[in-house]
């Protein structure tokens, strides 16, 4: 599954659609939609779901905090930070399985 973003950005940046940054973005943006959401908005049926993108201003400094070398707990900080901007409360155990997935999808893509 974690290939799938990453198949998507590289199709994206050889398209010339995009460039790889702003693929980037979009895969982060669309891991923060899939795999974290802390507020629900991609819950139920497909027709009662958000547009994509409600977590697309996050995606820059996650992608910031990895391209510098940040971990695991770094990307769930800013997720906490996020959170408490929204005014909501800590749910780490959501956090941390959405920045796992973040991180193994940035493993794979700087490897790819």
């Amino acid at each position: 599954e974690i290939r799938t973003y990453v198949e998507d950005a590289r199709c994206h940046t050889v398209s010339g659609v995009k460039s790889q940054s702003t693929a980037d973005e979009q895969a982060v943006s669309d891991l923060l939609d899939h795999k974290w959401d802390p507020i629900g908005v991609y819950v139920g049926p497909p027709a009662e779901q958000g547009p994509p993108g409600e977590y697309a201003t996050y995606a820059p400094g996650i992608l910031e905090t990895l391209r510098s070398g940040g971990a695991k707990s770094d990307v769930m900080a800013q997720m906490r930070a996020a959170r408490e901007r929204m005014s909501l409360e800590a749910i780490t155990w959501l956090d941390e399985r959405a920045a796992d997935v973040i991180v193994d999808w940035w493993s794979i893509r700087r490897t790819s």
